[in-house]
């Protein structure tokens, strides 16, 4: 019995150290001085690529698209500050996959740096 908690704590401990969390949980999690998470923010290539994406859902008002687009500023300003070890770029979807399996699975990689033109829309 006790046995079987052992890799059930170890299942878990690993299960919780790969979470996707928003940019507010990134900086309620750093302020826990027991976690040390290794951060990666996915980026949008650029804004209006994620405009079309949002929009092409066909989900959202242009409110709340508009919402989500200043919402997606600010996490780009806060990451652009050096809150995330490593950033990717979600500019296609298997790519994408890849660099992050490199980088969480096997433990390698620099990621992609912040494109260009989130840097020229954030200036």
């Amino acid at each position: 019995m006790h046995f079987g908690h052992r890799i059930g704590c170890k299942v878990v401990l690993r299960a919780l150290s790969r979470l996707i969390i928003t940019p507010q949980g990134v900086k309620q999690l750093r302020k826990q001085p027991q976690f040390e998470p290794r951060l990666i923010f996915v980026a949008p290539p650029s804004l209006d690529d994620l405009k079309i994406r949002l929009s092409g859902r066909g989900t959202d008002s242009d409110d709340a698209i508009a919402n989500r687009l200043r919402i997606a500023l600010d996490e780009i300003a806060y990451a652009q500050s050096g809150a995330f070890h490593q950033v990717v770029v979600n500019d296609d979807v298997d790519r994408a996959y890849g660099v992050l399996k490199e980088l969480i699975v096997e433990g390698k990689g620099d990621g992609d740096g912040f494109p260009e033109s989130l840097k020229a829309e954030k200036s």
